[in-house]
């Protein structure tokens, strides 16, 4: 990727212009041996655009954007090459087009009480026009008390894998896929007892519309990307953070959740997650770092109805600087510390879940020059 960027202020700091430009590539190449026949895919692309955004304070208590973006990738290939079976080489090219407008303002209306209202439009011959409205409403109800209620919506197109490509054996084209899109809305409760001690509290309500998923198509009986029915989740997760002078520090979250798909809890969706980390210096001995993580899964249901079980993890990081090579890391890393026998859910397999690595232990080096 290459960027060329220009940000400079006007009119008494009061109207702030930036601008940019970029462009970039993509290459990727995947040799594999299928039934001990040999075959090369390929996934070349190239980009460029450009982003105009301008921020202004001039009016009192507002700070009003007002942002444009262009996206043009023009050269978007998957190939397929079977050297033993020619016959089964494919070749396919995109492109595709995308721009955007966007504007938001943030109005401080008391010293307390602040609200943001944006709304984005993008237009791309793959999805023609989406519109993605954001608020927020943020109070501080005391000095140590804040209160938000955050709406926002978002899109994702689909990618070029997903729309276009078709080996007639395996995959067929789903040239139709609009975008798939997300409502959010949350509302935060953050309370600083401490200086260096925060703890939150959030309950949300998550809405997917028209989802791209895996599926098959009833023509050729071959796989296909498609749209599928909405998918809500419902949760709430509490979470605490807190630091010491000495340097160490300690976070903490749990969540419940309760993820749903034509009325039928979604597959791999925990019911619980929990998360514990701790990180401190060790003393007497300059530049060393432990740091301690503890991981809790709830159950999740599989593709055949049934559930894993809930398990704890276990993670021990050792950190240090060697300090007579400058810019070189160390770390020694525990995963799955005591060895823990736990199982994921799969997507799709023979198998309605897969046992997972044990005790796993690695030496990491990192030079930064």
């Amino acid at each position: 990727n290459t960027q060329i960027q220009y940000n400079d202020s006007f009119a008494n700091d009061t109207l702030n212009v930036l601008g940019r430009a970029f462009l970039g590539q993509y290459r990727y190449d995947n040799p594999m041996v299928y039934s001990g026949e040999r075959t090369l895919s390929t996934g070349p692309g190239d980009w460029h655009g450009a982003e105009l955004r301008l921020l202004s304070t001039a009016f009192a208590d507002h700070k009003l954007m007002l942002g444009a973006e262009y996206h043009n990738n023009t050269r978007i290939k998957q190939t397929f090459e079977n050297f033993d079976n020619p016959n089964q080489n494919i070749a396919i090219h995109s492109s595709v087009v995308r721009a955007g407008v966007y504007i938001q303002d943030e109005w401080r209306i008391t010293d307390t009480l602040s609200a943001t209202l944006g709304l984005r439009y993008d237009y791309s011959k793959w999805i023609n026009n989406q519109l993605s409205p954001r608020g927020a409403l943020i109070w501080q109800a005391t000095p140590k008390t804040t209160l938000k209620a955050l709406y926002g919506r978002a899109h994702r197109s689909p990618n070029a894998y997903e729309r276009d490509y078709n080996d007639g054996i395996f995959r067929v084209n789903n040239p139709g896929l609009n975008a798939e899109t997300i409502d959010t809305a949350e509302l935060v409760a953050d309370y600083r007892p401490l200086h260096d001690m925060n703890l939150r509290a959030v309950v949300y309500a998550w809405d997917t519309y028209n989802p791209i998923v895996s599926a098959i198509d009833p023509i050729s009986g071959l796989g296909q990307y498609q749209q599928a029915n909405k998918v809500k989740a419902r949760g709430a997760e509490f979470s605490f953070d807190k630091s010491w002078d000495w340097d160490a520090r300690l976070r903490g979250s749990f969540g419940i959740q309760g993820a749903e798909h034509d009325g039928s809890h979604l597959t791999n969706s925990p019911y619980h997650l929990g998360k514990l980390n701790i990180s401190i210096p060790i003393p007497l001995m300059t530049g060393l770092r432990a740091g301690y993580e503890l991981q809790y899964y709830g159950k999740r249901k599989t593709l055949d109805g049934t559930h894993t079980d809930n398990y704890f993890l276990s993670n021990l990081n050792v950190v240090t600087d060697v300090r007579w090579v400058k810019g070189l890391e160390a770390s020694l890393s525990f995963y799955n510390l005591f060895n823990e026998h736990y199982q994921q859910p799969t997507d799709a397999n023979w198998q309605s879940s897969l046992l997972q690595p044990g005790r796993t232990i690695r030496l990491r080096m990192d030079y930064r020059f």
